[in-house]
């Protein structure tokens, strides 16, 4: 075999295999025990993340957040009122137009919750698709549930915050770069900063990365 025989061959196997989707060869098949994982990983974030957004209290800036974003979706822009007065946005603006769009629906925060936290999920199952480019199925996977069930996911993942859309575009921009799909990743790149501004921060140091990937 040209890998050898045993656990050793197959272990040089997945190794060169991911240097392939690495250095610019075709995207791996997504195997029957990927979908399982991902599948496994979006079940423990609906019942973990979205699914206690019911029946927590309203929160801090996040009260102004559900506000601003049903302003848009009614039309009346970000400057109209809220319960603190006139209110502009000092964030970047993307996260509130996702969530107008769906609060067009109905204007509960619920609404707005299950979008925020579906973002939160879909960090969890990015970092696992990242992780699995470089590191084993168990590394990844533990990777994906230490995150999800991180103090910071559990408290604030189902609020309509903006940091974890900022954070599922740039997971995602992480992810195209290992797969050598520059453009995409730098599409993915401004979504994050249109979402958080201090992703922008972090972009020369993604750009510096592309470079020495050659």
């Amino acid at each position: 075999s040209r890998y050898g025989s045993g656990e050793n061959g197959s272990n040089a196997a997945n190794r060169a295999n991911r240097r392939l989707i690495i250095r610019g060869g075709p995207v791996a098949i997504m195997t029957s025990k990927t979908r399982l994982d991902i599948l496994l990983i979006a079940a423990l974030g609906l019942i973990f993340i979205t699914l206690p957004v019911f029946f927590q209290r309203l929160h801090s800036d996040e009260v102004i957040f559900w506000e601003v974003a049903k302003n848009i979706a009614a039309g009346a822009g970000p400057l109209s009122e809220t319960h603190e007065g006139t209110f502009f946005i000092l964030h970047m603006p993307l996260p509130f137009l996702i969530n107008a769009f769906f609060l067009m629906i109905s204007p509960h925060i619920f609404i707005a919750r299950v979008v925020a936290s579906l973002f939160t999920v879909g960090c969890a199952i990015l970092i696992y698709m990242a992780a699995s480019k470089r590191f084993d199925r168990d590394e990844s996977i533990i990777g994906a549930l230490f995150f999800l069930f991180s103090f910071q996911m559990l408290r604030y993942g189902g609020r309509f915050y903006l940091d974890q859309f900022g954070a599922m575009f740039f997971i995602a921009s992480i992810y195209f770069i290992f797969l050598r799909r520059h453009a995409t990743a730098g599409l993915f790149a401004l979504l994050a900063i249109l979402s958080r501004e201090y992703w922008a921060a972090v972009y020369p140091f993604m750009f510096v990365y592309v470079m020495r990937q050659g």
